[in-house]
C-alpha cells in the first residue's frame, strides 16, 4: 500500500465517518419519502429493514476479513478477471458520484428554499462544492478530524430538539399498527433498504483503518443507523401526525421550527442549518475522496484531476433546472431502487468471491 493509501484512521473515526455520511441519507433525505410511502407505519419499515441490516453487517464483516482489509480495487484486480472487476468498480464509482451529486443538489436547494431565497442556486452550489472539494483534496485525515469536531455537535443538537419537543409529541399517532396492511410497509422497506445499504461504505474505507474491523464494530454501526432513522421518523409522526408529516418536504427541519421554550425562546430552527450543512459537507467530501481513491491515483496531482472532474460534473447535476417534485420522483423511483439492487448485489458478489478465494487459499 503506497503513501496515498496509508492506514490513517482509527476504528472510532471509521464509525463516526459512517454515522455522519450515511446519517444524512437516513436522518434527512429518506424521511420524507418514507413517510409518503408508509405514513403511520413508516417506523415498522425501519424495524423490518433494521433486522436485515444486522444480518448484513455480519456478511460485511466476513467480506472485510476475507479480503484482509485490502483496497477493494486492488483486491479485485489481483483476484478477478477484468471482465468482472471493471463493471464492479464502475458501479462503485457511479454510486459514490450520484450519492455526492444528489446530496449537493438537495442540500443547496433546501438552503435556497428555507433561508436563502434571493441567492442564486448556482452561487450556493459553487461555494458549498468548493469547500467540499478542498476537504476531499486534503485527504481522509482532514475529513476524519473535521468530522470529529462536527459530529458531537450534530448529536448534541439532535438530542436537544428531541427532548425539547417532548411536550409536542402524541405517541397515540403511532397506532393502529399496520393500518393499511403490509403493502405500504414493504414499500417503505425499499427506501430504508437503500438508505441502510450505504453501510457498505465500510468496505471502501477498510484499507485506511489501522486495526482490524471486528464484527461488533459493524453491529454498532448498524444499530446507530437504525436509531438515526427511527428517531426523527417517530418524532415527525408524533409531532405532526402521519398525514401532515407525509405532506412535509423537510420534516426534520419542521421539527426544529416547532421547538419553543415557554414564550422566551423561539425560532431556534437556525440550528438545523448547522446540522444539515455539517453532515452534507462530510458526506460529499468523503464520497468524492473515495471515488478518487477507487482509481488508485499514483500521485496527488492525478487525484486532484479526478476530484476536479468529479466535482465539476456534480456541479452541473446540482444546478440542472428541474422542479423539486421531479427531483424527488427521480430519487424515490429511480435512484433508491437501483442503489439498493447495486449495493446489495455488490455485497453478495464480493462475499461469494472473497469466500471462494479464501477457501482456495486454505487448500
Amino acid at each position: 500500500m503506497d503513501s496515498l493509501q496509508a492506514r490513517t484512521i482509527t476504528v472510532v473515526q471509521l464509525v463516526m465517518l459512517v454515522y455522519t455520511a450515511a446519517g444524512v441519507m437516513d436522518h434527512v433525505i429518506i424521511i420524507p419519502l418514507l413517510l409518503r410511502a408508509a405514513q403511520r407505519d413508516a417506523w415498522v419499515s425501519v424495524l423490518i429493514t433494521g433486522a436485515v441490516l444486522l444480518t448484513g453487517a455480519l456478511v460485511l464483516s466476513a467480506v472485510c476479513r476475507n479480503t484482509a482489509q485490502m483496497h477493494l480495487g486492488q483486491w479485485l484486480r489481483q483476484h478477478v478477471h477484468p471482465f468482472i472487476w471493471y463493471p464492479l468498480l464502475s458501479i462503485i464509482v457511479l454510486q459514490l458520484f450520484v450519492m455526492s451529486a444528489i446530496t449537493l443538489r438537495d442540500t443547496c436547494f433546501w438552503a435556497k428554499t428555507m433561508y436563502l431565497p434571493e441567492t442564486p442556486l448556482v452561487a450556493t452550489v459553487l461555494v458549498f462544492a468548493t469547500g467540499c472539494y478542498f476537504a476531499a483534496r486534503s485527504g481522509l485525515v482532514t475529513i476524519a478530524i473535521s468530522n470529529g469536531i462536527l459530529l458531537p455537535i450534530i448529536v448534541a443538537l439532535g438530542i436537544f430538539v428531541a427532548l425539547g419537543n417532548l411536550p409536542n409529541k402524541n405517541y397515540l399517532y403511532l397506532r393502529p399498527v399496520l393500518e393499511h396492511g403490509l403493502p405500504p410497509v414493504m414499500h417503505g422497506v425499499l427506501f430504508t433498504g437503500a438508505a441502510f445499504s450505504e453501510v457498505i461504505l465500510v468496505l471502501f474505507l477498510q484499507p485506511f483503518v489501522r486495526s482490524k474491523i471486528r464484527w461488533y464494530v459493524l453491529v454498532i454501526i448498524a444499530v446507530g443507523l437504525i436509531g438515526l432513522t427511527i428517531g426523527p421518523l417517530i418524532g415527525a409522526i408524533t409531532e405532526f401526525g402521519p398525514y401532515e408529516a407525509a405532506r412535509q418536504r423537510y420534516s426534520p427541519y419542521e421539527e426544529w421550527r416547532l421547538l419553543t421554550f415557554k414564550h422566551f425562546i423561539e425560532h431556534v430552527d437556525f440550528l438545523s442549518i448547522y446540522q444539515w450543512l455539517a453532515g452534507a459537507f462530510i458526506r460529499i467530501s468523503l464520497a468524492m475522496f473515495l471515488l478518487a481513491e477507487m482509481f488508485q491515483p499514483r500521485s496527488p496531482k492525478q487525484r486532484n484531476w479526478i476530484l476536479s472532474i468529479a466535482f465539476a460534473a456534480a456541479f452541473v447535476v446540482a444546478i440542472y433546472p428541474i422542479s423539486d417534485e421531479t427531483f424527488s420522483g427521480l430519487v424515490s423511483n429511480l435512484y433508491l431502487p437501483i442503489s439498493l439492487i447495486c449495493m446489495v448485489g455488490l455485497l453478495l458478489i464480493l462475499f461469494v468471491l472473497s469466500w471462494s478465494f479464501r477457501v482456495r487459499g486454505a487448500r
